[in-house]
């Protein structure tokens, strides 16, 4: 083979995108990479992982077993609760369906409250009086309140943090009064939004009105954790008062605005993990890399407040870009590793910066 012929050869084994030398040619195009699917990518993750990511975007449908991905590789016991009901728009056409996201998790501590047909306010006061309101606990808890306690000679020293959550509505009335606007609000530094009408609910950054329609679709609210403190195992706020008048600390719900006696249906599920003297606890997983992705899709602005909702849909479209965050993220590891080759600091470094 002449000198000729074996460079000939040599090119043909090139890119169109690359020069003699190897190198990418300027203003060529270089052919598409094959991306792995989402499964692919998904597949990857942790079990914790994959499961706190589906937790976090359909905590209704998805099923038990959520744990948190965190650094903490701990034995938790994991829970769904749930609470499912119908509420009203009181006689001045307002209506509330609110948590209290400090005390979900026990059968005797009060953490929902509903409007009712004869409740007259037009703003949220948790402390009304039955029948204007109802007050509910969490279904299906193995806890009741004193098992958090510490004392000795009782309690379980049971400590808990929310995982993911959510409220979905959708209006139950008739076809003719159908109408009127929902809110959904988490309130974004976890205070209560007692007293807060329909026009104060509406100023927060976070909210979307949704318009009340006859299609009678879902209208969601997923929780989101707002700073460190919520990945922490903390004691329950205590709401067991003997009457099931809640305190004023609701911070998680929907606001209505209607015809007076409309009905909505409503549910909210919460998974949660517990540590303490309590059984089947299992190991958790640390997975810093489900765990960054998974909280900057949750953040942005289209999963963040109220929303119509289209479960497959909906859940499909986050676990797409959380499966694009965590290729991006390897990828960046990847090229860091690339561009230092050989340098067992650099390689640390670029763990250290992954995590």
């Amino acid at each position: 083979m002449t000198k000729r012929q074996a460079e000939a050869a040599w090119r043909a084994t090139r890119t169109p995108s690359q020069g003699p030398s190897g190198k990418p040619v300027p203003g060529v195009a270089r052919p598409a990479a094959s991306r792995p699917s989402d499964g692919r990518i998904l597949s990857a993750l942790s079990r914790c992982g994959k499961l706190y990511a589906k937790t976090r975007v359909n905590p209704f449908d998805t099923e038990a077993g959520a744990c948190v991905p965190d650094k903490t590789t701990r034995n938790t016991k994991r829970v769904k609760y749930w609470i499912k009901g119908t509420f009203t728009i009181g006689t001045g056409g307002f209506g509330f369906c609110m948590v209290d996201s400090s005390c979900v998790g026990e059968t005797d501590n009060y953490c929902l409250v509903h409007t009712n047909s004869s409740y007259a306010g037009t703003f949220i006061d948790p402390a009304a009086i039955a029948p204007a309101i109802t007050t509910l606990t969490t279904s299906n808890s193995v806890f009741v309140n004193a098992d958090k306690g510490d004392i000795p000679g009782g309690g379980l020293n049971a400590r808990s943090r929310i995982v993911g959550a959510g409220m979905r509505i959708k209006y139950a009335g008739t076809q003719l009064n159908v109408g009127g606007t929902a809110i959904g609000l988490q309130e974004p530094d976890n205070l209560s939004l007692e007293d807060m009408d329909f026009d104060q609910f509406a100023a927060y950054q976070e909210t979307t009105t949704l318009a009340v329609n006859s299609e009678r679709k879902w209208m969601e609210l997923v929780w989101q954790p707002q700073d460190e403190t919520d990945f922490e195992f903390t004691q329950l706020s205590n709401n067991t008062t003997g009457s099931g008048v809640m305190p004023p600390a609701v911070d998680f719900g929907f606001v209505v605005s209607g015809t007076a006696g409309d009905t909505y249906t409503y549910e909210y599920a919460v998974h949660m993990e517990w540590i303490g003297a309590v059984t089947d606890k299992t190991p958790s997983e640390n997975d810093a890399v489900a765990l960054a992705a998974v909280e900057t899709v949750a953040n942005r602005p289209e999963f963040v407040g109220g929303r119509y909702l289209t479960p497959k849909t909906q859940t499909q479209s986050f676990l797409h870009r959380v499966a694009k965050e965590v290729l991006s993220g390897v990828s960046g590891v990847g090229r860091f590793l690339v561009d230092h080759k050989g340098d067992i600091a650099s390689l640390s470094s670029a763990i250290l910066a992954f995590l």
